[in-house]
């Protein structure tokens, strides 16, 4: 059976809606079946005893908006089964904006090719998405799934402007599909490069990311770890500072865009007095409900 899943919580429930005329389509032996009015496809005669891989073709959904759920389930038919699965469909967002280059707070070019980096915060898939800017600077990520993203600059295109790090934000999708437009980019060459990194981790309580400083994030020389420590003892700067900042997590009225933004504040005013921080972003592993 297809449905579309309106609420994101991929039970059948008031308010989705059943496809019809939609493919269904077997990998291994190459046959496809539409669905009825009822949202119901039967694939008859299948060869027992061998692995079948079922999938939706999404050419035939009725908005190009729609995603599969899943990417294909695998069954092994036996003689007199009739196997009974579910494909929950859901509509996905789009986020646009221009990246471009500037320097002591004018615009100094387009950043053509630039890479965008968004990273998961939801759900159980974290697999990074990732899209590149045109020759105008404009990037157009489409077919992104519901959830929250990272949404930051990718480290290879910072090094490639000479630029440093602007400040990553978190972007939501809603099971509605939203389009988010005019994400708009600044590379400076006048900021720090700080080292942006998301960990996800099954240890992690509550339900939101945790935002938090790495004193770690930069890898140092041994030259570079004894200036460091030597730059710490110069300005008196207490071992334990990094971790001044309450991390925000298990609690869905904090705004992690704030958070973020005075994480990057306090990282950036470190490395002036050569001590090399990031942000990193621990996420919370959640079991998929599919």
């Amino acid at each position: 059976m297809f449905q579309y899943i309106e609420n994101g919580n991929f039970i059948f429930d008031e308010g989705d809606e059943i496809l019809p005329d939609v493919t269904v389509k077997t990998k291994n032996i190459k046959r496809r079946v539409e669905t009825n009015e009822k949202g119901y496809s039967l694939i008859k005669n299948l060869p027992v005893n061998r692995v079948t891989d079922i999938e939706i073709d999404e050419n035939t959904l009725p908005d190009s908006f729609m995603i599969s759920v899943a990417d294909n389930v695998s069954i092994l038919p036996e003689p007199g089964e009739i196997i009974e699965l579910e494909f929950p469909v859901q509509l996905t967002g789009e986020i646009d904006g221009t990246v471009s280059v500037s320097q002591n707070g004018e615009k100094v070019r387009l950043a053509k090719g630039a890479k965008i980096d968004f990273y998961p915060l939801t759900g159980q898939n974290k697999e990074l998405i990732q899209v590149r800017a045109a020759i105008d600077g404009f990037f157009v990520a489409s077919q992104i799934p519901p959830g929250r993203y990272l949404m930051s600059v990718n480290e290879e295109t910072l090094k490639k402007f000479q630029s440093g790090t602007p400040v990553p934000r978190i972007v939501e999708i809603s099971p509605n599909g939203d389009v988010i437009y005019g994400q708009d980019i600044a590379l400076d060459k006048d900021k720090p490069l700080m080292p942006i990194e998301v960990a996800y981790s099954p240890e992690a309580s509550g339900s939101q990311e945790i935002i938090r400083l790495n004193e770690e994030a930069n890898t140092q020389s041994k030259l570079g770890k004894l200036l460091t420590a030597y730059a710490r003892k110069k300005a008196r700067f207490p071992e334990g500072e990094l971790n001044r900042i309450e991390p925000a997590s298990g609690d869905a009225d904090l705004d992690s865009n704030a958070i973020i933004e005075t994480t990057y504040a306090q990282c950036k005013r470190l490395p002036q007095q050569a001590i090399p921080c990031g942000i990193q972003v621990v996420v919370p592993m959640q079991e998929t409900s599919f």
